[in-house]
């Protein structure tokens, strides 16, 4: 198999278990904890599967490639992996947010504005007024969406460059 089949392949087995792995983790918590104050291990768990099946996917592919590695073969597996799950965790924000929680965003911004007067109580009421104005335009289905595409690919090109230095192994001419 050429190089673009061997990343594909594992792209697409590895960014579905993380888009999905991440999804569970989601569920869990929505079933379980609050949804409103992300609890630690949501980020913890998340983090750790991230990571864990970057650099899983990077490593089968160096397995595949007779255990050589370059940096670029490491991004194009880590962001492929990242693709996938991108688009599986962007699905599932636009499904949460339209149709399991609809209420979700404005329940979101009530949290946040008690946030807020709890840190600081003597904030003004145009202070408090202008701060969730600028936190409603950035918490929009379309906002939230856009930001789990974009974080999850800003996060497997970094993942998976610093991945790719530390695992790179390069043919040696003969």
């Amino acid at each position: 198999m050429d190089e673009k089949s061997i990343i594909r392949q594992i792209a697409l087995k590895y960014g579905l278990l993380l888009g999905f792995g991440k999804v569970l983790v989601e569920l869990l918590n929505y079933n379980f904890g609050d949804i409103y104050k992300r609890p630690g291990w949501v980020g913890i768990v998340g983090f750790a599967l991230f990571i864990g099946l970057i650099i899983m996917a990077i490593k089968e592919f160096k397995t595949a490639n007779n255990g050589y590695l370059k940096v670029g073969q490491a991004v194009k597996t880590g962001l492929g992996v990242s693709l996938i799950a991108a688009i599986i965790g962007a699905v599932y924000m636009f499904v949460f947010l339209k149709y399991i929680e609809p209420g979700f965003i404005d329940n979101y911004m009530q949290v946040q504005e008690q946030v807020m007067l709890e840190a600081k109580p003597d904030m003004s009421e145009e202070d408090l007024e202008l701060a969730m104005s600028m936190a409603r335009k950035f918490t929009t289905t379309g906002m939230l969406v856009t930001m789990t595409l974009a974080g999850t690919l800003l996060g497997g090109l970094f993942y998976s460059f610093i991945a790719g230095l530390i695992m790179q192994k390069k043919e040696e001419l003969a």
